[in-house]
């Protein structure tokens, strides 16, 4: 009998509300993350969309607490719309799934394609809404349920708001411990359904339900679902048919041969005729077999350090590059590989030699993050040579592989004389803007490290970098001399196939360009590159608007702080001239909450960036971060609870005081970051954020009670505003502020909200002391939005203006001295009248005048399409420099360009100009490009010398002759300055669109010897 009185008691009502309460905190918390790490697949591992994915999810679920807050008190059976609300949420969540792995295939977006950021940013917002919304409704209708059998009305939203957070930590630690890597997705999912189905059949018998369809609708879902369970065909089946859809979605052209999900990233093996290929996260890893490309990689690297013994290989190294380095007489090779599931999941389709190779026993193989083996597992002065064969860092875990600190980390493992070799992505033919930004950034982190860097161009950029002179070189002939004399007798690989590997003209261009990059230097608190590469991606996948990230960057944090500061003015103005304090501390806890949830989840995910920079990858602690943020909300939310603030004005008084313990807490973890912080510290830093925003929920919702709201609204209002904060906190600190400004800059914008939220605040309790008797005035129903809409515009335009008036590109910058000493001064970019740039001699005189052709010659065309070129003048009028930044035309027709273009350089446009094509020597076969580059070069001569000489005031003016040589064959380009047109030109003119029509017809190339007929 007793027994019957504690399972009687156990399923009571209250006590089964309180367990649905729990359930629905671990069911959010699982979804959340099988959510981020679904839209990882589909945008290839980019962790810009774990900050966006985040927002999103967050910014629905506020909406549908908004939602309910608007439209709850209007509902007849809120226990009813309860229980529907959670029959639809495992729906939605296997919805979102399908729909998220078949999204691509939708859009038709081709296998390998990155998508245009816009297209991802759209199908981010759109599938996370249902779930979102779902979630955000149910909140404040748990509190209305709650509250229906307390009769409590703030204690009830404080108690949910415990319930389902302690929910959620279960959930973290659960999935980060156990479920992690070790159960599928879909399978996670269809257990989580079934458990919430039964919970809710438990709760609807304990709440006598009266509903017979909702009965009826949760027990066929639960007995569905148990089935499928139970009955592994049926179970496979749905699973192999949810993962052929993504599958066909990211790699159509492959066929499936396994697939694993490992802690770190979903991994699946491809196979096309007798080639494999390893995604992970949906972007192709590696293929294999590649024999000629790591034989080539293996000679690069052992010519560059012949007598390289110990070799670290860090990544990528099983699939055939440790096989080619096990040739040379290498003492030791410790690779160093972190995801143990890669490696199982590869080797069995590896062929013989590659895997016998892992066995051979001189390999070492570590299953460990990199860095952290390098930081603690690594000795001190052991490694000749060190090898990165690491994915380009498009993202905050890549990104601490291409810092300045690791590099010195590195530094210290190497003996003196060592070297390090790392490449990234690059183009063959486009080396400019956003490319040439992130690939200066990179060579310029390695430069500041390891002083001497050697070069590899192509698609594939790849540097050598030592600290002793004369140990790197991109020197082909003494290369191929090194690798003759040391390895020559083991008939691996030919030495002269080093010209291929370091083509001279296009190994000088790039590095001229590199050396003159004035691209900040990547750090582990400034992560630029990271940034850099949104650019680059921006510019592969077709999206223009990302290029206003520069001109954010480039504002600092002013673009924040200005616009804040204008609307919190306006906002005081309005408090001041309407004093009806009920509705200012209404909106005063709107906005506290709002400010608290945007503060803490920005300082969260700066803390989880700087946590992997520094201790090592994030996502198998990832849950354990989540439950120890979701405790200190939980405790938070407690302490809270035994306060005994009545009074408006001491719940004012606990709003700024949460509001200046955020910013001192910030400006602690602002100075913090400067130290080697260990991981129980940044455990500490995570409580205790999580401690602040729970204690600040509850203290919001009573002052928000205080307006006299219901509490449905009053539930629905402050969790909108919680979930509101910490959307904009996600989206705009993840992709903007870290990656742009870095930790410091970051910091002062968040301690500068916290400090206006305070400002708003103490303005409320003086106006209220002031009109104690003040009393709702009847207003126009337009005054309110009207405000709103000036407050918002009033910030948008103080925006603009920041941005307007960023003085950075006429701002003087000092460029390091490079290896070959050519700029030894300053670089100074000039806006009018075009973009060009001025480098100065350590003296203060001008050495020479660079400018780009796409702002003096855009229109004129070779034979495929714009050539771009950079052209350099001294104040003399010679011509220093002219180099090909961007063209169209095929290689196979172009071949001894770079050659050629030299023929320009120490010629004297005073005596020389205009150039004619006669005095050139020809290129076979590219006749046409070869004329356009010489109108292009003409043209943009002929604006410096007008446009630009007057402005700089320079003693020596040189003033051409008239021009008198035609125009680009082919192309319809007529010289600037020729107002008539005499019959020789006109006779010129039919000749060249007669040729071209001949072109059109039968693709023949025109020659000059056409004109000459």
């Amino acid at each position: 009998m007793k027994l019957f009185m504690r399972i009687n008691n156990l399923f009571s009502r209250f006590s089964v509300l309180y367990g649905m309460v729990f359930v629905l905190g671990f069911f959010y918390a699982i979804s959340q993350v099988v959510v981020l790490r679904e839209f990882l697949v589909i945008f290839y591992g980019n962790e810009i969309f774990i900050g966006i994915t985040l927002g999103f999810w967050l910014l629905w679920i506020g909406v549908g607490s908004f939602m309910y807050a608007l439209a709850g008190d209007r509902l007849r059976d809120n226990q009813r719309f309860f229980i529907f609300l959670q029959i639809l949420l495992p729906l939605a969540l296997l919805a979102q799934i399908i729909g998220i792995r078949t999204v691509r295939y939708v859009i038709n977006a081709p296998a390998a394609e990155i998508l245009p950021l816009g297209v991802s940013l759209f199908f981010t917002f759109l599938l996370t809404m249902p779930v979102g919304i779902l979630i955000g409704c149910i909140f404040p209708v748990s509190c209305r349920e709650y509250a229906r059998e307390s009769g409590a009305t703030i204690a009830s939203i404080r108690s949910v708001y415990i319930l389902e957070t302690l929910g959620s930590v279960a959930g973290g630690l659960i999935f980060s411990f156990i479920l992690a890597g070790t159960v599928h997705h879909v399978l996670l999912v269809l257990c989580l359904a079934s458990g919430l189905y039964v919970n809710l059949l438990i709760y609807m018998h304990a709440r006598a339900c009266e509903s017979r369809i909702l009965r009826w609708l949760v027990t066929m879902f639960a007995l569905a679902l148990c089935i499928i369970l139970i009955f592994k065909p049926f179970r496979m089946h749905i699973i192999d048919s949810i993962d052929q859809m993504r599958w066909k979605s990211i790699q159509p052209y492959l066929e499936h041969v396994a697939s694993a999900d490992s802690r770190y990233q979903h991994l699946a093996m491809g196979k096309r005729n007798n080639q494999y290929s390893l995604i992970g996260d949906g972007k192709i890893i590696t293929s294999f077999p590649e024999t000629i490309k790591h034989r080539n990689d293996a000679a690069a690297i052992m010519a560059q350090k012949p007598d390289a013994r110990n070799l670290l290989v860090i990544g990528g190294g099983m699939d055939g590059l440790i096989a080619e380095l096990l040739y040379y007489p290498v003492a030791m090779i410790d690779y160093v590989e972190h995801d143990p599931t890669l490696v199982s999941l590869t080797l069995p389709y590896l062929p013989e030699k590659d895997r016998s190779a892992l066995d051979d026993e001189r390999v070492s193989m570590y299953y460990m993050d990199a860095r952290s083996f390098v930081q603690h597992r690594a000795l001190v002065d052991h490694y000749d040579s060190v090898i990165i064969n690491l994915p380009d860092p498009v993202s905050a875990h890549m990104n601490r592989f291409y810092t300045k600190e690791f590099f010195n980390a590195l530094k210290t493992i190497m003996h003196p004389g060592g070297i390090v070799r790392t490449s990234i992505v690059s183009t063959e033919n486009y080396f400019a803007g956003d490319i040439a930004q992130y690939a200066g950034s990179v060579y310029r982190t390695v430069y500041s490290v390891f002083p001497y860097v050697a070069i590899a161009p192509g698609t594939e950029l790849v540097f050598f970098a030592s600290d002793h002179a004369s140990v790197v070189t991109d020197d082909y002939e003494v290369l191929a001399d090194r690798y003759e004399k040391h390895c020559g007798t083991l008939n691996i690989f030919s030495a002269e196939a080093f010209r291929t590997i370091f083509p001279p003209e296009r190994t000088g261009f790039m590095r001229r360009s590199l050396h003159a990059s004035t691209a900040p230097i990547n750090t582990d608190k400034k992560p630029i590159t990271y940034y850099f590469t949104m650019l680059v991606w921006s510019h592969f996948s077709g999206s223009e608007w990302v290029s206003m990230l520069e001109h954010i960057r480039k504002s600092r944090a002013w673009i924040f702080i200005i616009p804040l500061g204008v609307m919190v003015l306006i906002r005081l103005v309005y408090a001041g001239l309407f004093p009806d304090t009920e509705k200012h501390n209404a909106v005063n806890a709107y906005m506290a909450v709002l400010i608290m949830g945007f503060c803490s989840m920005a300082v969260q995910i700066m803390l989880i960036l700087y946590y992997q920079a520094l201790l090592g990858y994030i996502y198998e602690r990832i849950g354990v971060v989540t439950a120890i943020f979701m405790g200190g909300l939980l405790c938070g939310a407690y302490a809270s609870s035994k306060l005994r603030a009545e009074t408006t004005c001491s719940l004012n008084r606990l709003v700024m005081l949460l509001l200046g313990s955020m910013g001192i807490f910030i400006f602690s973890v602002k100075i913090l970051v400067n130290y080697q912080i260990n991981e129980p510290g940044f455990y500490g830093l995570f409580l205790m954020s999580g401690l602040l925003t729970g204690f600040m929920f509850p203290i919001g919702a009573a002052l928000y009670q205080k307006a006299q709201a219901h509490l449905g609204k009053t539930a629905g209002m402050v969790d909108s505003a919680d979930h509101s904060g910490a959307t904009a906190g996600a989206l705009i600190s993840g992709s903007l502020m870290i990656p742009l400004w870095g930790i410091d800059q970051s910091c002062l914008v968040l301690i500068a909200l916290c400090c206006f939220g305070i400002i708003v605040v103490i303005q409320t309790i003086i106006v209220g002391r002031k009109h104690t008797d003040a009393r709702k005035v009847s207003r126009s129903w337009l005054w309110k939005p009207g405000w709103i809409v000036v407050t918002v515009c009033a910030g948008l335009l103080s925006a603009v203006l920041v941005l307007r008036l960023v003085p950075d590109d006429n701002k003087q910058v000092t460029v390091n001295q490079a290896p070959d000493g050519k700029h030894e001064g300053s670089v100074v970019k000039k806006k009018k009248p075009f973009p060009y740039t001025l480098y100065y001699r350590a003296d203060g005189t001008i050495e020479r005048i660079a400018v780009n052709t796409k702002y003096t010659a855009p229109n004129i065309q070779g034979y495929n399409g714009p050539i771009i070129l950079s052209v350099s003048i001294t104040p003399d009028g010679i011509i220093e420099d002219v180099d090909i930044v961007e063209s169209y035309e095929s290689p196979e027709y172009t071949q001894g360009l770079d050659k050629w273009i030299n023929q320009f350089v120490t010629r004297d446009i005073a005596e020389s100009f205009p150039f004619k094509s006669d005095a050139f020597d020809a290129l076979t076969q590219a006749t046409v490009t070869t004329d356009a580059i010489i109108e292009i070069v003409n043209t943009t001569v002929e604006q410096i010398n007008r446009e630009i000489f007057p402005v700089l005031g320079l003693t020596k003016q040189i003033i051409p002759k008239a021009r008198t040589d035609s125009v680009v064959l082919g192309q319809k380009i007529l010289p600037r300055n020729q107002r008539v047109l005499d019959a020789d030109r006109l006779e010129q003119a039919l000749q060249s669109g007669a040729l071209s029509s001949r072109e059109a017809l039968f693709y023949t190339t025109i020659q000059r010897k056409d004109f000459d007929e």
